[in-house]
């Protein structure tokens, strides 16, 4: 009989942890919240992050943190290294049309600052379907929502 493998289970490795890691091997994970939950900084309310999340992690929703306590939660279908790196890219250049980099320029902080974390992870979809639009759902309607 064949039993089907726990998904956090790595044979050589033991179980693995959930919520946010380094990869250790990026100019990003300076900036990475790491740990197995999101507090937000005004309500204190504490968000439990389901799976496990580095910044090689694709088709996440994330949230980064200004030093002031503001919150930005977006999305991306690409590693979400890179898009850290482009929000910093833009945060650099002073970009007043993006709202994140405005808010940076504004308060007079730099893109050194900037904290991030995986909130939610959107696996393939089962039964096929727009996993890009999934995604962007829960970005816009779910994540939002509780972390006004």
């Amino acid at each position: 009989m064949i039993q089907k493998q726990d998904a956090r289970t790595n044979r050589i490795l033991g179980t693995r942890n959930t919520g946010m890691y380094q990869c250790i091997n990026c100019v990003q994970c300076k900036h990475v919240s790491r740990g197995k939950s999101f507090v937000h900084p005004d309500t204190g309310e504490t968000f439990q992050i389901r799976g496990y999340h580095t910044c090689l992690s694709q088709f996440v929703v994330y949230v980064i943190v200004c030093p002031c306590g503001k919150l930005y939660v977006g999305e991306t279908v690409q590693k979400v290294k890179l898009r850290i790196s482009q929000h910093k890219s833009t945060i650099k250049s002073g970009n007043l049309a993006l709202p994140l980099s405005r808010h940076f320029k504004e308060q007079g902080r730099t893109s050194d600052q900037l904290q991030f974390m995986v909130l939610e992870m959107i696996p393939p979809l089962k039964r096929g379907g727009d996993r890009e639009l999934k995604l962007k759902q829960r970005e816009g309607r779910v994540w939002p929502a509780l972390l006004v």
